[in-house]
């Protein structure tokens, strides 16, 4: 579980699920557009995935900006404003 009340998973086949403490139902849902992912962290609407690659994608809201200059990253933290 996140600081943020999320439960995230990086599933088998390398997408992403998460769960929200407060969901009602307790079921997981997929955060669409993320394959290749190793690892993951969600802070609210941001989400920072890293791919098998090494490459990070951050997705915030309807923004997602690939970090073209970022490369061979293991492991990503997301925590706080964007402007971090």
């Amino acid at each position: 579980m996140t600081n943020a009340g999320y439960e995230q998973l990086v599933t088998e086949e390398g997408t992403v699920e998460y769960r929200s403490a407060m969901s009602m139902d307790g079921k997981p849902e997929e955060i669409e557009g993320l394959e290749n992912v190793k690892y993951v962290d969600v802070f609210w609407d941001d989400i920072a995935a890293v791919r098998e690659d090494g490459t990070v994608v951050f997705i915030s809201g309807d923004d997602r900006i690939e970090l073209e200059d970022w490369s061979d990253i293991a492991m990503v933290y997301v925590d706080g404003p964007r402007d971090d």
